[in-house]
C-alpha cells in the first residue's frame, strides 16, 4: 500500500503542475504509469476523491483564490484554469462554493474549509494507514461548558502555545474529577478574514471546584461528524474531514466552528481525542 500511495502522490503532484492546462485523467494515468481503469480505482480508493473530482477541486480552489488576490476579469481567470468560457466556469464555481465567482470576489473569500488545497504525503498516509477509521454523523444533545476562552494570534507558530496556556489556566482555576473530559471548542475557522477564538472547559456540573474568571460556553443540540484520531493526527484529520468527507457524502457544515474533547491523563505521552464538526 505504501508503494502505491507514492505512486498515486506522483499523479498529485502531476495535477499540481498541470492545474492550468487542458489536462486529461487518461494524461494523469500514464504520468503514474498505470492503465486508465486501474488508475482510475486505485486514485480513489487512496485520496478518496474521483481523479476528475480532484482536478476541478484545485483548479477552483485556486480560482477563487485567484478572484481575492487581484483585480483580473472573471473570464480571464476561467480561461487560465482551463474553463472554455465563463459561463461554464460560474456554473461549476457555484455548485461546489454555492457562491458565484463575482459574490466570492464582492464578499471577499469563501471559508477556507470549503477549499481543496493540494493533498500531501502526509495526508494519504494517514488516510491509508491501518488504524484510520470513516468519520460518523451523530446526534449530541445540549451541553453546557464552563472554562477559559482567548483570541488566537494570527501567526500559527504562537497558536499552540497559546492554547496549552489556556488549558493550563482552566485546571489552576478548578478542579475536575479523575478522567474527566475536557473540550476544546475554536471559532472564526475562516480566520483569512477576522479573528479565531479558542475555548477549554468542562461540563459545568461536573466541576468540583470553580472560579469567576471561568465562562459558560453552550454545544447546541444537533447533528455532528464525529472522529477519532490521535492528537498528532488532528490537523490531518480536519484537512480531510472539511474538503473530502463532508463534500463526498452531501453534507454541509452548520457554523464555523469545531470541537475537540479528551479523558483528561497527565500521565499519557499522547492522547486519543474526538474531533466534533455541526453539520446540516
Amino acid at each position: 500500500m505504501v508503494d502505491q500511495v507514492k505512486v498515486i502522490f506522483k499523479a498529485i503532484e502531476f495535477i499540481e503542475s498541470h492545474l492550468k492546462e487542458d489536462i486529461t485523467v487518461a494524461q494523469i494515468a500514464d504520468a503514474a504509469g498505470y492503465s486508465l481503469f486501474h488508475f482510475m480505482r486505485k486514485f480513489n480508493q487512496i485520496v478518496h476523491h474521483t481523479p476528475y473530482d480532484y482536478l476541478m477541486r484545485r483548479r477552483l480552489t485556486e480560482a477563487a483564490k485567484a478572484l481575492i488576490q487581484n483585480e483580473q476579469r472573471i473570464i480571464d481567470i476561467a480561461l487560465d484554469f482551463a474553463f472554455n468560457d465563463q459561463e461554464t466556469f460560474s456554473r461549476v464555481f457555484r455548485k461546489m462554493f454555492q457562491i458565484t465567482p463575482s459574490q466570492c470576489r464582492k464578499e471577499n473569500g469563501i471559508s477556507f474549509q470549503f477549499l481543496l488545497q493540494a493533498k500531501t504525503l502526509d495526508e494519504l498516509k494517514f488516510i491509508n494507514s491501518d488504524h484510520f477509521s470513516i468519520p460518523l454523523v451523530i446526534e449530541v444533545e445540549e451541553l453546557t461548558l464552563t472554562g477559559l476562552m482567548i483570541a488566537l494570534d494570527k501567526n500559527e507558530q504562537k497558536v499552540a502555545t497559546q492554547k496549552k496556556q489556556v488549558l493550563s489556566d482552566f485546571l489552576s482555576a478548578c478542579s475536575l474529577p479523575k478522567l474527566a473530559t475536557l473540550y476544546e471548542i475554536e471559532y472564526g475557522l475562516n480566520h483569512q478574514f477576522g479573528k479565531r477564538y479558542s475555548f477549554v472547559g468542562a461540563e459545568k456540573e461536573k466541576l468540583i471546584r470553580s472560579s469567576a474568571l471561568l465562562v459558560d460556553q453552550t454545544i447546541n443540540k444537533g447533528r455532528f461528524v464525529k472522529m477519532e484520531v490521535l492528537e498528532s493526527e488532528m490537523s490531518l484529520a480536519l484537512a480531510y474531514i472539511h474538503t473530502t468527507w463532508i463534500p463526498r457524502v452531501g453534507l454541509v457544515e452548520n457554523k464555523e466552528m469545531f470541537v475537540c474533547g479528551w479523558r483528561y491523563d497527565a500521565t499519557l505521552k499522547e492522547r486519543t481525542i474526538f474531533i466534533l464538526i455541526p453539520v446540516k
